[in-house]
């Protein structure tokens, strides 16, 4: 979130080390960017929202990024389009568990039960 990203862009300030945000799609970093005085770099993975899910009234110009002056991140949710792009079936792609962190996730001692992984195999859930 906004507050471990200055956290940890303090930090590294402190050990005059640079930082680079990113990892959410859009423009939404351009507003916490002008807070770190250690900024190098920002990634933009999708500077168009997919599918009209949200809007945001920042901009990209000249490879610079132009935050809006909406309040906080200018960020809009269309729920509409985001009803619609929501995930009907759930595939075996998604692994073991897809339906959230289940008991033990993440640690080798505690393999995906036989359940588990039927349901994930078939798609569906219960």
């Amino acid at each position: 979130g906004i507050t471990c990203a200055l956290q940890i862009a303090n930090t590294a300030y402190g050990f005059e080390l640079p930082v680079t945000v990113g990892g959410s799609p859009g423009n939404f970093h351009a507003h916490i960017a002008p807070a770190m005085p250690n900024v190098m770099a920002m990634e933009v993975i999708e500077p168009v929202p997919p599918e009209g899910i949200y809007t945001s009234d920042g901009t990209f110009e000249d490879g610079w990024a132009i935050p809006g002056n909406k309040p906080g991140t200018g960020i809009e949710i269309n729920r509409e389009a985001l009803a619609r792009a929501a995930v009907q079936t759930i595939t075996s792609m998604a692994g073991p568990s897809p339906f959230g962190r289940r008991r033990g996730a993440g640690l080798y001692e505690v393999p995906p039960s036989a359940e588990e992984k039927a349901t994930a195999a078939g798609g569906t859930g219960s």
